[in-house]
C-alpha cells in the first residue's frame, strides 16, 4: 500500500510538472509545415505571433521565470534553430550567447533578425557597470520602438514567405497602429505627471525614459537584474529618495523584490511592480497578454507612482 501511494504521488508530481510547462510555444519541435520562427524572449514572441497569425509556427527559447541574459542552449534548442526559417532576437548585447550559437548552426539558409539594431541605440551613461556591453539592450521599452521592431519581422517573414506576404503586411499594419495608439497613451498619460523620478531595481528603462522625459534612478547600476549592488549603490539610491521626498520604489515581476522592499521601508515608500519583459511567466502565455497588454499595465504603475493626471 505504501508503495502504491509513493507511486501515485511521483505521477502527480510529474504531471504538475508537466502542466507546468506545458505550451506549443515552449515545444522543441516544430510539428507544421507553416514558417517556422524561433525567437528568444517574451516580446519578440509577441511581435512574431502578431505578424505570423496562423501562417506561422513560433516558438520561444526562454522557458518562464528565466532571464534571457541567462539562456544557455541545449541540444534541443540547437536542433530547434537548425530547422528554423526565421531566427528573432533582440541583439548581441541582450542574448549575450546568441552570437555564438547562431554562427555554429548548420543550416546557413535561416534568415536571422536582431530587432535591437532597428532603432537608435542609447550608448552606456558614465557610472553604469557595463556587464552586458557598451549600449542599452532593453530596447524594446518603448511602443516607437517596437514598431520598427515589428516592421524588421514583418520584411523578414515576406523574404522567407512571399506567397503570404500580404498577410503579413495586414497583421504588421493592423498590431502597429495599436502600438502607435499605445505610445500616444503613454504621452497623454505621462505629459501630466507630478514628478518625473521612477526609482527602480536595475538600470534597464533608459529608451522609456529617453522617449517620456523621465528620470531613472536604479538601485543596481548594471543592465541585469542580478548585477552587483554595492553599499555605494543602495545609499546613493537612500539619498537621492529622502532628496525628492519618493513615494514608491519599482520591484520586477520576475526578480526578487527583497532589495527594493528594504530600499522603501527605508524611506517609508511603497513598492510597485513594473515588468520590463526581460523574462516571463507561465500565466502571460496561457493568457496571451502580450507585450501591448503588460505595457498598458506598466503605463498604470508609472501613472501611479508619478501622480499623474486625476491619480
Amino acid at each position: 500500500m505504501k508503495k502504491l501511494f509513493l507511486i501515485l504521488v511521483i505521477g502527480l508530481f510529474l504531471l504538475g510538472c508537466a502542466s507546468e510547462i506545458s505550451h506549443p510555444a515552449l515545444e522543441k519541435k516544430f510539428t507544421t509545415d507553416k514558417l517556422k520562427v524561433v525567437t528568444t524572449f517574451y516580446p519578440v514572441y509577441d511581435y512574431a505571433v502578431k505578424v505570423g497569425g496562423d501562417k506561422a509556427e513560433v516558438k520561444i527559447m526562454t522557458p518562464p521565470g528565466l532571464n534571457a541574459h541567462s539562456l544557455e542552449p541545449t541540444p534541443s534548442d540547437i536542433i530547434l534553430l537548425n530547422k528554423a526559417d526565421v531566427i528573432v532576437y533582440n541583439g548581441p548585447y541582450f542574448e549575450i550567447w546568441a552570437r555564438d550559437t547562431f554562427e555554429g548552426l548548420s543550416n546557413k539558409n535561416v534568415k536571422i533578425v536582431s530587432v535591437g539594431e532597428v532603432v537608435t541605440l542609447l550608448d552606456t551613461p558614465e557610472g553604469i557597470r557595463e556587464s552586458l556591453g557598451p549600449i542599452d539592450p532593453h530596447t524594446w521599452l518603448t511602443a516607437k520602438n517596437a514598431v520598427l521592431q515589428v516592421r524588421a519581422i514583418e520584411k523578414a517573414f515576406n523574404e522567407k514567405d512571399p506567397n503570404n506576404a500580404e498577410y503579413y503586411k495586414q497583421n504588421a499594419d493592423s498590431f502597429v497602429l495599436e502600438l502607435e495608439q499605445l505610445h500616444s497613451d503613454y504621452v497623454n498619460t505621462l505629459k501630466t505627471c507630478e514628478r518625473r523620478e521612477i526609482f527602480v531595481s536595475h538600470f534597464a528603462f533608459g529608451y522609456m525614459a529617453r522617449e517620456y522625459t523621465l528620470e531613472q534612478i536604479p538601485i543596481i547600476n548594471n543592465y541585469e537584474p542580478s548585477g552587483e549592488v554595492s553599499l555605494q549603490d543602495i545609499d546613493r539610491l537612500v539619498k537621492s529618495a529622502k532628496e525628492k521626498n519618493a513615494k514608491y520604489v519599482f520591484a520586477e515581476t520576475a526578480v526578487d523584490p527583497k532589495l527594493s522592499e528594504a530600499i522603501a521601508r527605508q524611506v517609508n515608500a511603497k513598492v510597485l511592480f513594473f515588468t520590463p519583459m526581460e523574462a516571463y511567466t507561465q500565466e502571460d502565455l496561457e493568457t496571451n497578454i502580450g507585450y501591448i497588454g503588460i505595457m498598458k499595465k506598466n503605463l498604470s504603475v508609472l501613472k501611479e507612482a508619478l501622480t499623474c493626471g486625476n491619480n
